[in-house]
């Protein structure tokens, strides 16, 4: 439903809580961590897209996509 409010009815804030509603119930689930991430990112909003990547590598350490795109993040804000 997000992808939904945020593509087809451009109503990001309704995307955003669609987005926070299911971290609630799919906790600690990184690649949806990652898919916040991709929106934050869409909105440039950096800080939270950080946040999100951050919290997604440390719940899959073991996952190098994730390493890769959170190394490629913080290089992007030049905080490598």
């Amino acid at each position: 439903m997000a992808y939904e409010e945020e593509f087809l009815k451009s109503n990001l804030s309704c995307a955003e809580q669609y987005y926070l509603q299911l971290l609630k119930i799919e906790e600690g689930d990184p690649k949806l961590m990652v898919d916040v991430t991709k929106f934050y990112l869409r909105q440039n909003n950096y800080e939270k897209a950080e946040s999100y990547l951050r919290d997604a590598y440390s719940f899959d350490m073991e996952n190098k996509q994730i390493a890769l795109s959170y190394a490629c993040l913080l290089c992007q804000l030049n905080r490598s």
